[in-house]
């Protein structure tokens, strides 16, 4: 009878190995999930020592905002933190406390934007217009008056506004990119 007790243990472990792999597999593989989880602690921060998501760069155009720190944070998953560090990151979540792990991605973050944020800023937004050249360059229309703003604006832009002058966020009704093609065909 130990036996079957043992044997009937030892099934129960090797299922909630297989089901403990499977979570790993799931929390680890997909890009999406990874991204989707330094991004929102990213977002999280409070000190203001620790550069947020709309970061302005001195050589980048500031309308590509959105772009651009999409790709930012892709090459910090990607290039900075690697498979390995992500790992260790949901690693340290599972046995450390939030904070703990905050600190720790808020640090590297900072690190990785003062050493490779403005020349992957850079590079992020000459893909962009690349990415334009080769697709048959839908043109933009960059200018706006003071009636499209409710409409056109993409967020870093919008919250540039908000920042810097009586722009109204309460009246934004849709949030639509500010790069809508010229030609309605397209």
């Amino acid at each position: 009878q130990i036996f079957t007790l043992l044997w009937v243990w030892y099934i129960v472990v090797f299922l909630l190995n297989i089901y403990s792999l499977g979570l790993w597999i799931y929390r680890l593989i997909p890009f999406r999930s990874r991204y989707d989880y330094i991004r929102n602690r990213i977002t999280r921060t409070s000190r203001d020592s620790v550069p947020r998501l709309r970061i302005r760069f001195k050589h980048v155009d500031p309308k590509l905002g959105g772009h651009v720190q999409h790709q930012l944070v892709k090459s910090f998953i990607r290039e900075y933190l690697e498979p390995d560090g992500f790992f260790f990151l949901r690693l340290l979540t599972a046995n450390a406390s939030d904070f703990v792990v905050q600190e720790i991605i808020e640090g590297l973050w900072t690190y990785y934007l003062s050493k490779y944020g403005e020349s992957d800023a850079k590079k992020a937004e000459e893909n962009y217009y690349e990415f334009r050249r080769q697709t048959g360059g839908e043109k933009s229309t960059n200018s706006h008056t003071r009636a499209q703003l409710n409409k056109d604006l993409i967020d870093s832009e919008r919250k540039r506004l908000h920042q810097t002058t009586d722009f109204d966020s309460s009246t934004i009704i849709n949030l639509q990119s500010a790069f809508r093609p010229v030609n309605e065909e397209v």
